[in-house]
């Protein structure tokens, strides 16, 4: 009998189960295991944050080349902006590719479809960045500023009113 007949049977599939502890862990003891870092932890708890984490990591190397930053450059991300000039310009770069900046300007619309699959399960959590994009359309300077500043200029808005978006939370 295969694995998938087993699941079936809901003694077999708790046999499966029993299996899967013992070569694995329980879940208890792998959840220990797991790092408190924003990436890892969204992880576990939400399949859309995975492929999302998977996106803005490719994104994030790509921007890292583009703008010719190294490692470094990219740990300035985990600390709260502003940041120097590499680590500002691989946020403006990532910025752009998500859609939060168009046209070398803040795009409340872009920012809304950025973070929509990330909270579209919860009615209350939307509408709460709803009020961080209309806030943050207010702040952003739109006025004509080198395009690295922007990007810190924008990350600070929406970690300010939205600090679990940040990459160190």
């Amino acid at each position: 009998m295969d694995w998938k007949e087993k699941t079936k049977d809901r003694r077999l599939w708790r046999s499966l189960v029993s299996e899967a502890k013992t070569h694995f862990g329980s879940m208890r003891r792998r959840s220990e295991k797991v790092s408190k870092d924003f990436f890892v932890y969204h992880q576990a708890k939400n399949p859309v944050a995975n492929v999302i984490r998977k996106t803005m990591i490719a994104t994030a190397k790509s921007c890292m080349n583009h703008v010719n930053a190294t490692q470094e450059d990219l740990e300035y991300l985990r600390k709260d902006p502003p940041y120097p000039e590499k680590s500002s310009c691989i946020i403006m770069c990532l910025l752009e590719k998500v859609g939060v900046v168009k046209n070398n300007k803040y795009s409340k619309s872009g920012f809304m479809m950025a973070v929509s699959p990330l909270v579209l399960a919860n009615k209350k959590k939307l509408e709460h960045m709803k009020t961080v994009s209309e806030n943050c359309d207010k702040e952003v300077n739109h006025h004509d500023i080198a395009p690295c500043q922007l990007g810190n200029e924008v990350i600070t808005c929406v970690y300010k009113y939205a600090p679990e978006l940040h990459l160190k939370s």
